[in-house]
C-alpha cells in the first residue's frame, strides 16, 4: 500500500483506498520512515514559518530523495534559496488548500523506489582491474555499488575489478562490475559507477544500516559535518578490516 506522508499538526485528510496517510510523530520520525520506506507516494510539510532550519531540512531532503514528491505548506511564498517544490499558501483558506493538496497527491506517483539508498562521505577506495591498481575518491556508497571520482583512464562499463572502500578503522572489499561513467554535470563529478558483486548479505546489511543512519543523522542536523563511520556491528571487531 502507498503511503502519504504529512507532516502536520492540523491537516486531516482523507484517501482514497490504496492510499494511507501517516502523520510522522516528531522529525526523527520523519526521517526514519523517509528513509526505511519503500513505497512513499508523496510528502507534504506544513511548516509555520521557512526559517533556516526547515530551508536546509528541504534541502536535504531534496538531496537524498531527489524525485520524491513534495509539497510545502508555508504562510506566504518563499522563493530564496530553496528546493524546487511545489509551494502552496495558508492564506488562501482551508477549503482551498485541502484541494490543492489533493490534486497533488491524486498526481503524485511513487518514484522514491531505490534498491539501496546512498550517501556520500569523504571515503577513498583502491580499484583494480586489468592489473592496474590506483586510489580514487568515492563521490557517494551504497549496499549496492559506489561512484568513483576519475577525470582519466575510465573503465568501460562492464569491466571487472576489485575495489576496497576505505572506512575509520575499517575497510570492505568486492569483486565489482562497471556499470558506467560520467561526465561533469552540475551534480556529479567526472567519474564512474561500479556494482558490488560478491558482498555477503551480512555485508549489505551492515553497509545499508549504516548509511541510513547518516541519512537520518543529517535529516535532524542538516548543519551537522557527517564523519567517515567505522563498519562493525555485534560479532564483527571493528578493530579489524571487515573484507571478504
Amino acid at each position: 500500500m502507498e503511503t502519504v506522508l504529512i507532516m502536520s499538526d492540523r491537516l486531516k485528510l482523507t484517501m482514497p483506498q490504496g492510499i494511507q496517510v501517516v502523520y510522522p510523530e516528531s522529525r526523527t520520525d520523519l526521517a526514519r520512515r523517509l528513509v526505511r520506506e519503500t513505497e512513499i507516494r508523496c510528502l507534504v510539510l506544513d511548516f509555520p514559518e521557512i526559517g533556516e532550519e526547515n530551508r536546509q531540512l528541504l534541502l536535504s531532503i531534496k538531496e537524498h530523495f531527489p524525485v520524491l514528491s513534495t509539497a510545502v505548506i508555508l504562510p506566504e511564498k518563499f522563493g530564496k534559496d530553496i528546493p524546487d517544490y511545489l509551494y502552496l499558501e495558508t492564506k488562501k483558506g482551508g477549503g482551498r488548500l485541502k484541494e490543492e493538496l489533493g490534486s497533488f497527491i491524486r498526481n503524485s506517483r511513487n518514484s522514491n523506489k531505490r534498491e539501496a539508498h546512498r550517501f556520500t562521505w569523504p571515503l577513498t577506495a583502491r580499484f583494480s582491474s586489468n592489473g592496474e591498481e590506483r586510489d580514487l575518491e568515492i563521490y557517494s556508497v551504497s549496499s549496492g555499488g559506489a561512484f568513483l571520482k576519475a577525470k582519466e583512464n575510465i573503465p568501460a562499463p562492464g569491466t571487472i575489478g576489485q575495489i576496497t572502500v576505505y572506512f575509520n578503522k575499517s575497510e570492505l572489499a568486492s569483486q565489482c562490475l562497471v556499470t558506467g561513467n560520467q561526465g561533469q554535470s552540475s551534480k556529479m563529478p567526472f567519474g564512474f559507477g561500479v556494482k558490488f558483486t560478491s558482498l555477503t548479505p551480512q555485508q549489505r546489511d551492515l553497509l545499508n544500516n549504516t548509511v541510513h543512519d547518516a541519512i537520518i543523522a543529517l535529516l535532524l542536523d542538516p548543519f551537522a559535518e557527517p564523519g567517515i563511520p567505522t563498519l562493525g556491528n555485534e560479532g564483527l571487531d571493528e578493530e579489524d578490516p571487515f573484507s571478504l
